[in-house]
């Protein structure tokens, strides 16, 4: 579980998950994407903004091709470029009038999920949840800002979602 910010800004996308200090992170360029890493997890933020992998020791906990899906992405209709500043917490601002929404499409290798009343769920689920928490063997992130989860998607991937509606500004951990 994190409890720490990362003070790390970077312009193109997205930094998640991360117990460390400026000292430990590493950002480079590898084919137009970021790949940062630290004592604690890896990520990847891919030249079209979206977050396309978060590894946690050996578990890889979104799922991304190509084309689609691409990991964690903002969605109107199609995927959006997601530029501007990230942090730990993400800020995110729906500027137009339609409902927009965040996904994440976790990895197949993600099975558990637990509410924040301490409940554990099998995944695929749906249910309509704020806070969750996912575990990929020994690993586990915890989301906050959600709207709901559901599943199976595609060839059984779990989703989960935040809704934006138009005008909103919300704050996922």
């Amino acid at each position: 579980m994190v409890n720490a910010r990362v003070p790390v800004v970077i312009a193109l996308g997205l930094l998640c998950l991360a117990v460390a200090s400026i000292a430990e992170v590493s950002i480079e360029m590898q084919d137009k994407d970021h790949h940062i890493q630290t004592g604690q997890y890896e990520a990847v933020v891919g030249h079209d903004g979206c977050f396309t992998s978060l590894r946690v020791g050996d578990a890889e906990f979104l799922q991304s091709a190509e084309s689609f899906p691409r990991g964690a992405y903002m969605y109107q209709g199609t995927i959006l470029r997601l530029p501007g500043e990230a942090s730990m917490t993400w800020t995110l601002t729906n500027k137009t009038d339609k409902q927009m929404l965040l996904v994440l499409v976790f990895g197949l290798d993600v099975k558990a999920m637990m509410d924040d009343s301490g409940r554990f769920w099998k995944a695929p689920l749906e249910e309509r949840l704020e806070t969750s928490t996912w575990f990929q063997g020994k690993a586990k992130v915890r989301l906050e800002g959600g709207t709901r989860v559901w599943g199976p998607w595609g060839a059984g991937h779990q989703i989960w979602q935040a809704d934006l509606a138009g005008k909103e500004t919300r704050e996922v951990r």
